[in-house]
């Protein structure tokens, strides 16, 4: 569903499924004592769009960075927005089915189960899925003349002064800057990173080879930080047919084996 509204864009793409009988609704069930006050946060820094373009701009690289992986995203509307409540309200429908996998969700609306995994979100951010190679993201040692040692050498490289480097940087430090600028949109328009946060040296160690940064399954990897941030909002509210949630059942079961010792 894609909002006719150029100040928003949502995309919610779901495959509908048939009524399950071995779909069990599991996920805070309607039950007053049981509402569980939580709220939907969202860290995207998703109106940088409009700086992002503005540097690359002003260094000729906006074609450049149309041309990798991210390159459709300078064309989303700003301001745009994340719609916490809708989000929130859909996970509050969250269904367990037998046969479920680990890396997909499946929700109940009306009388259907709908399901959100790799094939939608591939549908809807457009990015390139495939197996993650092995070894990715292990630490590697910079080469000399790579970006991190050039720009970040002793330093800790976080997101906030990623940017601000990138920021500052002249028009002939191009090709730095369309670097900076694509680990900048993993770290903080599709990840949840905190600005504070350093960025890993395996992203800068790959943006420096651009046809293996082109060719890596880029949507893979978002989707893995993403439903790990969906799953992590329900599972500390998951709730047991005992009224309890799981976490205070592995909290019980914790004390339970310690004084069978």
């Amino acid at each position: 569903m894609l909002h006719n509204d150029p100040k928003y864009y949502v995309c919610l793409v779901f495959k509908q499924m048939p009524p399950n009988p071995n779909a069990k609704i599991w996920r805070f069930p309607n039950h007053k004592e049981w509402v569980v006050n939580v709220r939907v946060n969202s860290q995207s820094k998703k109106n940088l769009i409009t700086d992002i373009k503005e540097v690359l701009t002003s260094c000729g690289m906006v074609q450049r960075f149309k041309e990798g992986p991210f390159g459709s995203y300078l064309d989303l509307p700003q301001p745009s927005k994340i719609h916490g409540i809708l989000i929130h309200n859909l996970l509050k429908r969250e269904v367990i089915i037998l046969e479920q996998r680990e890396d997909e969700i499946w929700l109940g609306l009306g009388r259907s189960q709908v399901h959100f995994g790799k094939e939608e979100f591939c549908l809807c951010s457009g990015l390139k899925m495939g197996p993650l190679p092995q070894g990715f993201n292990k630490k590697k040692v910079p080469e000399e003349g790579s970006l991190l040692n050039k720009h970040f050498k002793e330093k800790r490289p976080t997101a906030d002064l990623l940017y601000a480097t990138m920021k500052r940087l002249t028009s002939d430090k191009g090709e730095d800057i369309l670097k900076m600028a694509s680990i900048f949109m993993i770290s903080q328009f599709f990840g949840t990173d905190d600005g504070r946060k350093a960025i890993p040296g395996w992203m800068f160690a790959l943006v420096d080879d651009e046809e293996a940064f082109k060719k890596f399954p880029w949507g893979s990897y978002i989707y893995s930080i993403t439903l790990f941030w969906l799953k992590r909002f329900t599972q500390k509210h998951v709730h047991t047919l005992k009224g309890t949630t799981k976490e205070e059942e592995k909290k019980k079961d914790a004390v339970e084996k310690g004084g069978k010792k």
